[in-house]
């Protein structure tokens, strides 16, 4: 249910607000308006449009999990000094809520490499031994402190509530 509304709140920016940004930036340079106002129009599409994109990637409807991980890498360019690559292969049949479950435990884990682990490189591993598909993620960074993996922080408990979901584990 949070992720289709999550895709109805991303359409609804994208079609609805970024079109109306782009219609009025195009309007304002076919009236030689001041070019300080065209860039700001220019950058706040650009700005809803990643904001429709983070909360529905257009590539949560792939077909497959490993390619929803290689556009999560494409997505996640080197910023801030971070890599992200993937590795792996295809995985066999999977729903979309496990699809889903997997792609949005590996933008929190990203995200957390980044943010609290000051870590320079994320690799995630995709396999699928015997039916089982096993995602890993390594990073580089400071690690994760055994309190915080035993907590309830938010990004920990929504990725482990999400692989639950699907009955797996974190």
């Amino acid at each position: 249910a949070q992720d289709s509304e999550r895709r109805r709140i991303a359409r609804e920016l994208h079609d609805g607000v970024a079109s109306e940004l782009t219609r009025t930036w195009s309007t304002a340079r076919h009236l030689g308006l001041d070019t300080e106002i065209t860039s700001q129009l220019e950058r706040l599409t650009a700005e809803v449009r990643a904001v429709s994109h983070g909360l529905y990637p257009p590539s949560l409807d792939a077909s497959s999990l490993f390619q929803m991980l290689g556009d999560l890498v494409e997505e996640n360019p080197v910023d801030g000094g971070t890599i992200v690559t993937r590795s792996g292969s295809e995985t066999g049949q999977l729903d979309e809520a496990e699809r889903l479950a997997f792609y949005r435990v590996a933008q929190e884990a990203i995200y957390n490499a980044r943010r609290h682990g000051n870590a320079a490189q994320v690799i995630l591993t995709l396999r699928d031994d015997n039916h089982a598909v096993q995602l890993v993620i390594e990073d580089d960074g400071d690690g994760i402190p055994e309190a915080t993996l035993n907590s309830s922080t938010f990004g920990i408990l929504s990725m482990r509530e999400r692989m639950e979901m699907i009955g797996g584990t974190l």
